[in-house]
């Protein structure tokens, strides 16, 4: 189906910007292999599996099994509003804030797990965002403590955490959610924000550390598929990059409603 318009341009931004080629294998994009779209944020264990089809690189097979919700993510909620320039620079910083829990999870675990296979190569100090977002919201509010944390936020959070039990391997469904989406429709959306009223700018678009975006994207694509290779079912890593995308599309639905809130002030 076409994507139109502006949405083509993020589409094309958010994408993981390589062409998948699995030796004429069938990356089963039907709506059988994408089963959790109906999750909420549990991680159930009722994803359909593809007969006859296995996608060589975790990227690839992640990049599949969320293709749909992907679309949906971009469309919806606040990040909709944010794409038609019917957001503020107030209502970005309320979705930082709510992402705010989601990074210092992650990162917390990924700095725990970080001596230990598959995290050596995906423990990446240069890609954490949660210092990023609390400098933003010092600066536009004067501390993330003035924002509220919605319930949407707060689930998320849980799934990552979640997530780090055990020996943390589904942490890799949200490292390649959160960071490859940050370093290439982080520049989409930093533009678009440009444009808005009151326009700011936001540290959490930033990498400082990281000279080129695209080579940056590449090995760390290529991270997870060695990570990826250390496994011989990655159904429940799937599962979970599905999870990660709801919740996402979750808060950032939760976040559009109260922003169209007249009696809550940003």
């Amino acid at each position: 189906m076409a994507v139109p318009g502006r949405f083509r341009r993020i589409h094309q931004g958010l994408q993981d910007n390589v062409a998948i080629e699995e030796q004429g294998q069938p990356l089963c994009l039907s709506s059988r292999f994408v089963a959790p779209l109906g999750l909420q944020c549990g991680r159930g264990s009722n994803a359909s599996d593809c007969p006859g089809s296995r996608v060589s690189r975790l990227s690839a097979a992640l990049r599949a099994h969320v293709q749909l919700l992907h679309t949906e993510a971009e469309r919806t909620g606040l990040v909709g509003d944010v794409l038609r320039g019917r957001a503020t620079p107030g209502d970005y910083a309320l979705w930082l804030r709510n992402l705010l829990p989601t990074y210092q999870e992650m990162e917390a675990a990924l700095e725990r797990y970080r001596g230990r296979a598959p995290f050596i190569e995906l423990a990446r100090p240069e890609l954490y965002r949660a210092e990023a977002i609390i400098s933003d919201l010092h600066r536009l509010t004067g501390g993330w403590h003035r924002l509220p944390l919605l319930h949407a936020g707060s689930i998320y959070a849980q799934q990552v955490a979640q997530a780090a039990t055990g020996d943390g391997h589904l942490l890799i469904a949200h490292v390649y959610t959160r960071y490859l989406g940050d370093l290439s429709g982080g520049l989409v959306l930093k533009r678009v924000l440009a444009r808005l009223p009151g326009a700011q700018s936001f540290r959490f678009h930033d990498f400082p550390g990281i000279a080129d975006r695209q080579a940056c994207q590449i090995e760390f694509r290529a991270a997870i598929d060695r990570a990826g290779a250390q496994r011989s079912d990655w159904t429940d890593i799937l599962v979970e990059g599905a999870a990660a995308f709801r919740c996402n599309i979750e808060l950032s639905k939760a976040i559009q409603a109260v922003c169209a809130d007249p009696a809550f002030p940003l």
